[in-house]
Protein backbone atom coordinates (compact mmCIF):
# COMPACT_ATOMS: atom_id res chain seq x y z
CA UNK A 1 0.00 0.00 0.00
CA UNK A 2 0.94 3.72 -0.71
CA UNK A 3 2.42 5.51 2.43
CA UNK A 4 -0.25 8.32 1.68
CA UNK A 5 -3.36 6.22 0.87
CA UNK A 6 -4.73 3.61 3.99
CA UNK A 7 -7.49 1.35 3.44
CA UNK A 8 -8.85 -0.24 6.55
CA UNK A 9 -12.24 -1.26 8.28
CA UNK A 10 -14.21 0.58 10.82
CA UNK A 11 -17.59 -0.45 12.04
CA UNK A 12 -18.19 -2.89 9.30
CA UNK A 13 -17.03 -0.55 6.52
CA UNK A 14 -14.35 0.07 4.16
CA UNK A 15 -12.73 3.15 4.82
CA UNK A 16 -10.03 4.88 2.45
CA UNK A 17 -7.62 7.30 4.30
CA UNK A 18 -5.34 9.49 2.31
CA UNK A 19 -3.14 12.54 3.48
CA UNK A 20 -3.85 14.76 1.09
CA UNK A 21 -6.84 16.51 -0.31
CA UNK A 22 -5.68 16.89 -4.00
CA UNK A 23 -4.54 13.42 -3.69
CA UNK A 24 -8.28 12.26 -1.54
CA UNK A 25 -9.98 13.84 -5.01
CA UNK A 26 -7.69 11.40 -7.60
CA UNK A 27 -8.28 8.35 -5.29
CA UNK A 28 -12.51 9.16 -5.04
CA UNK A 29 -12.57 9.57 -8.74
CA UNK A 30 -10.50 6.53 -9.76
CA UNK A 31 -12.61 4.50 -7.29
CA UNK A 32 -15.78 5.81 -8.62
CA UNK A 33 -15.62 6.20 -11.93
CA UNK A 34 -12.97 3.98 -13.14
CA UNK A 35 -14.00 0.96 -10.45
CA UNK A 36 -17.03 1.67 -10.55
CA UNK A 37 -17.67 1.39 -6.65
CA UNK A 38 -20.69 3.31 -5.13
CA UNK A 39 -19.90 6.68 -4.26
CA UNK A 40 -18.47 6.90 -0.80
CA UNK A 41 -21.48 7.45 1.89
CA UNK A 42 -20.11 9.78 4.04
CA UNK A 43 -16.18 11.39 4.23
CA UNK A 44 -14.56 13.18 6.78
CA UNK A 45 -11.36 14.95 7.33
CA UNK A 46 -9.02 14.88 10.39
CA UNK A 47 -5.82 16.26 11.85
CA UNK A 48 -2.45 14.48 12.97
CA UNK A 49 -0.24 16.85 14.19
CA UNK A 50 0.37 19.28 11.16
CA UNK A 51 -1.23 16.86 8.47
CA UNK A 52 -4.67 16.85 7.23
CA UNK A 53 -6.17 13.63 6.08
CA UNK A 54 -9.53 12.75 4.43
CA UNK A 55 -11.29 9.71 4.57
CA UNK A 56 -14.18 8.00 2.17
CA UNK A 57 -16.32 5.46 4.17
CA UNK A 58 -17.90 2.59 1.97
CA UNK A 59 -21.36 1.33 2.96
CA UNK A 60 -21.42 -2.11 4.50
CA UNK A 61 -20.91 -4.92 2.31
CA UNK A 62 -18.34 -3.69 0.29
CA UNK A 63 -15.04 -6.07 0.57
CA UNK A 64 -12.08 -4.50 2.45
CA UNK A 65 -9.52 -6.86 0.26
CA UNK A 66 -11.26 -5.45 -3.27
CA UNK A 67 -10.74 -1.87 -2.59
CA UNK A 68 -7.71 -2.36 -1.61
CA UNK A 69 -6.53 -4.44 -4.38
CA UNK A 70 -7.85 -1.43 -6.42
CA UNK A 71 -5.99 1.39 -4.48
CA UNK A 72 -2.65 -0.81 -4.86
CA UNK A 73 -3.16 -1.26 -8.54
CA UNK A 74 -2.78 2.84 -8.73
CA UNK A 75 0.48 4.09 -10.23
CA UNK A 76 2.92 5.04 -7.22
CA UNK A 77 4.23 7.43 -9.22
CA UNK A 78 1.36 9.10 -9.92
CA UNK A 79 0.35 9.09 -6.28
CA UNK A 80 3.59 10.67 -5.34
CA UNK A 81 3.25 13.07 -8.40
CA UNK A 82 -0.11 14.47 -7.02
CA UNK A 83 0.97 14.13 -3.55
CA UNK A 84 3.79 16.61 -4.22
CA UNK A 85 1.59 19.21 -6.12
CA UNK A 86 0.73 20.73 -2.71
CA UNK A 87 3.23 19.02 -0.57
CA UNK A 88 6.70 19.64 -2.45
CA UNK A 89 7.84 21.51 1.07
CA UNK A 90 7.00 18.36 3.14
CA UNK A 91 9.24 14.65 3.53
CA UNK A 92 6.89 12.26 2.31
CA UNK A 93 6.09 9.83 4.36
Amino acid sequence: MDEHITVTEADGRVVVIVDDYELFDFVEDYLIEDCDFDVPEFTTSFCRGNRQFNAMHFSTGISLQVVRDAVEALSTTEIERIWRLNNDDLESG
